[in-house]
């Protein structure tokens, strides 16, 4: 018995497989939609279409970013707005680094932990775990904690996968070539007036209306509130302006003043507060330190304030309607909900 050894291949396929069974089995008995059941045979499909290709590493890498922005979820857990679920760019992460460690090109010589970054994480879940002695909402909380530890595994699972030049570029294309179509679907989102996801779900939010005064914001292929698409547009737009203003150029074959141009208009449409006050510090910011730390790429810096510019100009009666807004009413009647909430928790 001591001779016989499971070739690791051997042993995951027939892991893979029984998995895949049971979640057939479930999914005949129990789904009442059709299109779940139809979005687990193209899975399959998919699975059995990775298998034939050479560098399955690479292409896990490219599509945990790709797959970024077209949110997709299985709900584990649920509590009012709260919820504990396993999206499909955690999948292809987890897929990624099984098939890393398996291949050894993750984790060796040594696993990264960053422990700059590890440890205060560690000591905030720590304090998270003490504050459950006193909580009211355990449920809340789990599923708080829960996901801050995925967070902290998926930042180290991408910190001993992007270990090279090569992988990081793998990487930023699957973002920037997302980030392009995200932007397309927003734009048709925009003028169709209700927003939707891959799977068809949709969520009509109506359109902008400039004579009436109504905003439209939409969500994207995001599932949640319009700002995670207004924050994801000004995250995306910020790493390619830094990009473009860096002394090397990288191959990433996406042009990256013209994705900032599209990456501001999105984020005008989107008309959030937050995440286009954001936007405006960090380019202040970059206006500040550049003359100090890098006086070369002012000059590259006065073509990315001229090319946002054009978007600006063009979304300028939406981001004046938004400025227009008002506020005090808006900031009222959050205010009057929140002295409800805390009477209703006293009594």
């Amino acid at each position: 018995m001591e001779r016989i050894r499971i070739p690791f291949h051997v042993v995951m396929t027939l892991l893979i497989g029984t998995g895949l069974l049971l979640v057939t089995r479930a999914a005949i008995l129990k789904l009442r939609s059709y299109k779940y059941l139809v979005l687990l045979i193209v899975i399959a499909v998919v699975f059995c279409a990775v298998q034939m290709i050479p560098k399955k590493f690479n292409f896990f890498l490219f599509c945990t970013s790709f797959t970024l922005p077209f949110f997709v979820q299985i709900i584990l857990m649920e509590r009012d707005r709260t919820v504990l679920s396993v999206t499909g760019t955690t999948l292809m992460l987890g897929a990624m680094a099984v098939v890393g460690l398996a291949t050894g090109l993750m984790g060796k010589p040594r696993i990264l932990l960053e422990p700059r970054i590890s440890i205060p994480m560690l000591v905030f879940m720590l304090t998270c775990i003490l504050s459950m002695s006193v909580t009211t909402d355990l449920t809340l909380s789990i599923i708080t904690l829960v996901q801050e530890v995925e967070m902290l595994l998926l930042f180290l699972i991408l910190v001993n996968a992007i270990t090279d030049e090569s992988r990081l570029l793998l990487f930023l294309k699957g973002l920037f070539w997302s980030f392009g179509i995200e932007c397309g679907i927003y734009y048709i989102q925009n003028v169709l007036g209700y927003s939707f996801d891959i799977l068809g779900n949709k969520k009509f939010g109506g359109s902008t209306d400039l004579e009436a005064g109504q905003l439209g914001s939409q969500r994207g292929t995001w599932t949640n509130a319009p700002a995670t698409a207004a924050l994801y547009f000004s995250l995306v737009t910020l790493l390619l302006t830094g990009l473009y203003l860096s002394t090397r150029k990288l191959p990433i074959k996406f042009k990256p003043l013209f994705g900032m141009m599209l990456g501001l208009s999105c984020l005008i449409l989107a008309a959030k507060r937050a995440p286009m006050a954001g936007f405006a510090l960090a380019v202040m910011f970059m206006l500040m330190l550049l003359p100090r730390y890098a006086p070369g790429a002012i000059r590259k810096l006065a073509i990315v304030l001229g090319s946002l510019a054009i978007p600006f100009i063009v979304c300028l009666p939406i981001f004046i309607l938004r400025a227009e807004a008002n506020h005090e009413s808006a900031y009222e009647e959050r205010a009057n909900l929140t002295k409800v909430a805390w009477n209703m928790y006293h009594s």
